[in-house]
């Protein structure tokens, strides 16, 4: 079932990204691909490894960081953590 608010969210929130592969020279490639039931999962999976692996930090919080940091700094007003607790 197709509904105009839920296309209206795409846009507002999503970006779609896509990757052209050469059907000879990465032949390898596509047929990985094409064995791989959850392809958004190991995008984003091998994506955030490399990441953590050149030390990115992301300058725009997600929604999930800014939460966390309100939380936690909930948490300091009630005494339940210590400045400095946060890991970021």
């Amino acid at each position: 079932m197709y509904y105009k608010s839920s296309n209206k969210w795409q846009k507002k929130n999503t970006k779609l990204i896509t990757v052209r592969c050469n059907v000879y020279s990465d032949a390898d490639i596509i047929k990985f691909w094409d064995s791989v039931e959850n392809k958004q999962g190991l995008v984003k999976e091998l994506l955030r490894a490399e990441m953590d692996k050149r030390g990115f930090v992301c300058p725009h919080p997600s929604k999930k960081e800014i939460e966390e940091y309100e939380s936690y700094l909930e948490d300091l007003e009630e005494g339940i953590q210590e400045v400095g607790d946060y890991e970021n």
